[in-house]
């Protein structure tokens, strides 16, 4: 819920992130609507399933059952684009490789949060 309502306000007010230099506060501004279109749209999913949850809707339960493994993959090419970027020649070899070390070692981590919700399937449908 708090992700949601921080990704509307985001949207809202046109802010990515606030950090605080020596002159004083700077703010990151999205580059284009578009971006600020997305933060907003992700805002009102994340708090629409936080409400479905709430009230322990099936839908809840099974659009979070699909968005774990999609989350995952997101985060495994944001990762290994985001650790590529790091380097100042990055070749598509050691990026590929990259990513395999990341998708290997987080899979376990999401494939238990995966069967730990598919397992809370039982408090759903009773409501």
């Amino acid at each position: 819920m708090i992700l949601g309502i921080a990704a509307l306000a985001s949207s809202f007010t046109g802010i990515i992130s606030i950090r605080s230099t020596h002159p004083g506060l700077e703010f990151l501004k999205y580059p284009n609507l578009l971006e600020r279109v997305v933060a907003g749209i992700f805002g009102l999913l994340v708090v629409l399933v936080a409400f479905w949850v709430r009230r322990r809707s099936m839908i809840a339960w099974k659009a979070i059952a699909y968005l774990l493994p999609i989350g995952w993959v997101f985060f495994v090419i944001g990762s290994t684009l985001s650790g590529a970027s790091a380097y100042a020649n990055p070749s598509k070899r050691d990026t590929l490789i990259m990513g395999g070390i990341i998708g290997i070692l987080s899979f376990p981590v999401m494939l238990y949060w995966e069967r730990r919700w598919l397992k809370q399937k039982d408090q759903f449908q009773n409501n």
